[in-house]
């Protein structure tokens, strides 16, 4: 296992009054393809949003890339991990593929260039540069899923969680999006993808998690 990208050590997470992990730990190393299985409502995405450093701890700690979650020194490489929620509010409004992807660099300094560069270079490699000037909200299901890929790749993720990616999906555009993970896993990046699907991910090819009744295992 290459070094560390997440790390789970005692952590304790909650949803409101609901436990969703107890006593928890986990280790993740790079380019590690996971799948975390659970049933809908099982807290998979509120996991997600604390690894994202967007839902508090009660307890324990998680790292990420040797930084502690929350921490000043997390902050300069939070931009390492990066989500594909189940639906993203992007395909409300029309824009076009490219524009969706440029959102994963904003605030950054970067020329009109280096942009456009890292844009092109994200769809390539998300295979979706044929998409780039379609209107976002119009493409289909795997379409807007490999568009959210790249603008994950457009960031500089290393760590990608997909959240229920294959939802509503076809035969041939689930198989893609398989196909196109583990691709990217090939590559170096580390793929979390948490999807209620048993019959998604082969568990010969993707390490398996469980997450239920607290406890992730």
């Amino acid at each position: 296992m290459d070094q560390s990208v997440l790390e789970l050590q005692s952590l304790t997470l909650n949803r409101g009054r609901r436990r969703i992990l107890s006593d928890t730990d986990l280790v993740i190393g790079g380019g590690e393809r996971v799948v975390i299985r659970g049933d809908n409502g099982s807290g998979k995405t509120s996991f997600f949003r604390a690894i994202l450093g967007l839902l508090p701890v009660e307890s324990g700690v998680i790292s990420l890339f040797g930084h502690t979650v929350g921490s000043s020194a997390w902050k300069t490489h939070r931009s390492s991990a990066a989500w594909v929620p189940q639906e993203g509010v992007l395909h409300r409004f029309p824009i076009a593929a490219r524009e969706a992807v440029e959102v994963g660099l904003a605030g950054r300094s970067l020329s009109r260039r280096e942009i456009k560069q890292r844009v092109e270079d994200a769809l390539e490699s998300a295979g979706a540069a044929h998409l780039a000037g379609r209107c976002f909200h119009r493409l289909s299901g795997g379409e807007r899923q490999r568009v959210s890929i790249a603008r994950c790749l457009a960031q500089g993720a290393e760590l990608l969680l997909l959240d229920e990616p294959a939802t509503a999906l076809d035969a041939e555009s689930r198989r893609r999006l398989v196909d196109l993970t583990e691709s990217l896993s090939d590559q170096g990046k580390t793929l979390i993808v948490a999807t209620h699907d048993d019959g998604l991910f082969s568990p010969g090819r993707w390490r398996e998690c469980r997450l239920e009744g607290g406890r992730l295992c």
